[in-house]
């Protein structure tokens, strides 16, 4: 049998250690005069990043870092939360937050600023920050209501918006632009957070066609958005969105992986696709299945197709690679039976039906009772089919 449609989720960054990168070449002034501080990661590499603010809780200080790229921007509006202090000599030093409770606990320093003028255009800078924060402290309705927050402020904000960017003054254009990307970005998050299909296409299509924010959206957010619409039953549109994501993405293997999910089990061109995703068997790591699924998918399809010899092979890897698929013996087993290995079809189902997946114990049941009738165990295939039935 085969695997079903699934989408993965979202992974919190690492942290990192301060190297002390001030732009003074003869020691490090306060931070705060400072616009950048780079950072050294676990691996070695350095991030440079913009230094948004130092600000107390009880008593300890926190540093709010925005890690930019190589052209100084970031689009991707993720923030680092550190502890900040200082050396006896006043250079600055970070270390990562202890607790997921104590970084949650600094996050809310945003909170206490936005309180005050919650409808102020920076604060759309703010609630989108703050909804990163609680992301990645796995707060994920208070990042939810953060997000939803900036949608808000931009919103009550759209006539200053449209004299903003209708002035002469460039900065202040480029101000109001920066506010509409870090809006723009919640509503992406929003999509990667959704609650609901609905909600996944309603927040993903009102981005989706942006060219600014279409350059962002990763391949998960692909198989994300396809999901929802197979939830619905719209499988025409999943497959489209997984296709152009193909084009985007040709050598993501997650994606060819959810687009093969979602082909017809006896269709020839699936067992192409997933052969395409083996090539990088030994190259790439999947983020959403395993290896052993890919082998087990191509021999159901050749299952389905009657081709019984050339899906043994097939078979036989997936259970090797990984022996806790239910679904991987029960197509072995089908293959066994269909190629009249009896005894083998019954060993196959019996490792099946040890597996904790008892959605495929059905057909193990049956096709283990039937073998069984053919090699002349009638009374123990019967109660076998008996107990199939229950099922």
């Amino acid at each position: 049998m085969s695997d079903e449609f699934t989408a993965g989720g979202c992974n919190p960054s690492d942290c990192a250690s301060c190297g002390g990168g001030c732009s003074s070449a003869g020691g490090c002034d306060p931070v705060e005069n400072h616009k950048t501080i780079t950072l050294t990661m676990e691996d070695d590499t350095e991030v440079e990043c913009a230094i948004l603010t130092v600000f107390p809780v009880d008593a300890k200080e926190y540093i709010a870092l925005l890690p930019l790229d190589e052209n100084g921007q970031n689009e991707s509006g993720e923030v680092y939360l550190y502890t900040f202090a200082r050396t006896e000599s006043g250079d600055p030093m970070l270390s990562n937050i202890e607790s997921d409770e104590e970084y949650a606990k600094a996050a809310e320093y945003y909170e206490k600023g936005i309180a005050y003028e919650p409808n102020r255009p920076s604060n759309i800078k703010r609630y989108n920050q703050l909804g990163l924060s609680y992301f990645y402290a796995e707060q994920y309705e208070n990042a939810r209501n953060a997000f939803n927050a900036c949608i808000s402020v931009m919103k009550e904000n759209e006539e200053l918006f449209k004299l903003a960017m209708n002035s002469n003054d460039k900065d202040v254009q480029k101000t109001y632009t920066d506010f509409i990307l870090y809006s723009m970005n919640s509503t992406l998050w929003l999509a990667r957070l959704a609650q609901s299909p609905q909600e996944s296409i309603s927040n993903y299509n009102s981005i989706i066609q942006i060219p600014s924010m279409k350059s962002n959206l990763q391949p998960q957010d692909f198989i994300n958005l396809a999901t929802a619409y197979h939830h619905l039953k719209d499988t025409g549109k999943a497959q489209s969105i997984l296709k152009e994501a193909n084009t985007l993405f040709p050598t993501d293997i997650d994606i060819m992986f959810s687009l093969s999910l979602l082909m017809a089990d006896n269709d020839i061109c699936r067992i192409e696709l997933l052969q395409k995703i083996l090539k990088y068997e030994y190259q790439i790591q999947p983020r959403t299945f395993d290896y052993a699924t890919v082998y087990n998918n191509i021999a159901w399809t050749y299952c389905c197709l009657k081709q019984y010899e050339k899906g043994l092979s097939f078979a036989e890897k997936s259970v090797i690679l990984n022996s806790e698929h239910g679904y991987s013996w029960e197509t072995l087993g089908e293959l066994y039976f269909f190629l009249k290995r009896y005894e083998d079809c019954i060993e196959a189902m019996t490792k099946c039906l040890s597996c904790p997946a008892k959605e495929f114990h059905k057909s193990a049941l049956t096709f283990r009772g039937k073998s069984l009738i053919a090699i002349g165990k009638k009374k123990d295939g019967k109660k076998d089919l008996e107990n199939a039935l229950k099922l």
